[in-house]
């Protein structure tokens, strides 16, 4: 198991068990006094993880300062989980532990529960002058789209296929990278903050399945995106 950068193996631990549940969904439909119930979208909340660590050492003061470690790489705002035996990635934040000793003096385990997300590697597609791309997207629930676009000729650009409405965005300049950052949510020309020059309600992201996304004009395009899963 590695926990950001820190693999739990360099203190002489092991992952034990990790147990995973589908996201947290709520949902506020009503019925009341009307005649017809009044339905609303869900919403969608974190997964909850539970887990144990087995951590060995010489003396309880190693195995102590050992978890002491462990628990510090976690109580951050949020990190990254890559847990043995699962090919995708967690965003996590910590919620409790608890410390439980074994029969052994040589032994402890470490009870933890995570709020998280779920996520594959990031993925990246590269396209050159091209109006339209079609991107087959495999998550279970609909995730941020950040695209790295230069566009071919100046004028106006207008992108349709990412969000329920198109986005446009003004005075573009030819040959130069424009950034939409749907996770940071920020639009840059270069160095230069375009988002004044954006006419758009939502940033992009990808639905379900397939999305086709056309450009007003040609452009070269990098699009970034992870999966993400209920």
């Amino acid at each position: 198991m590695i926990i950001g950068d820190f693999n739990i193996n360099s203190v002489n631990a092991k992952q034990l068990t990790f147990d995973i549940q589908s996201m947290d969904i709520t949902n506020n439909s009503s019925w009341g006094e009307n005649i017809s119930p009044f339905f609303v979208k869900n919403l969608k909340g974190f997964k909850k993880i539970t887990l144990t660590l087995l951590f060995k050492g010489i003396s309880r003061k190693e195995i102590l300062n050992n978890i002491s470690k462990v628990i510090n790489k976690m109580d951050v705002e949020k990190f990254t989980l890559k847990a043995d035996g699962y090919s995708h990635l967690f965003i996590c934040s910590l919620e409790k532990t608890e410390i439980i000793k074994t029969i052994s003096k040589i032994r402890y385990t470490l009870q933890i529960e995570l709020k998280a997300y779920e996520i594959s590697e990031i993925k990246q597609i590269e396209e050159k002058n091209i109006t339209n791309k079609v991107i087959d997207y495999a998550g279970t629930i609909e995730t941020p789209l950040t695209m790295i676009i230069t566009p071919l000729t100046a004028g106006n650009l207008i992108i349709d296929g990412v969000s329920d409405s198109v986005i446009k965005i003004n005075n573009v300049i030819a040959n130069t990278d424009i950034t939409i950052n749907s996770i940071s949510e920020t639009v840059s020309q270069g160095i230069t903050n375009k988002y004044n020059d954006t006419d758009m309600w939502e940033f992009p992201r990808l639905n379900l399945g397939t999305n086709t996304i056309t450009f007003s004009m040609a452009v070269n395009v990098i699009f970034k995106y992870e999966e993400r899963f209920i």
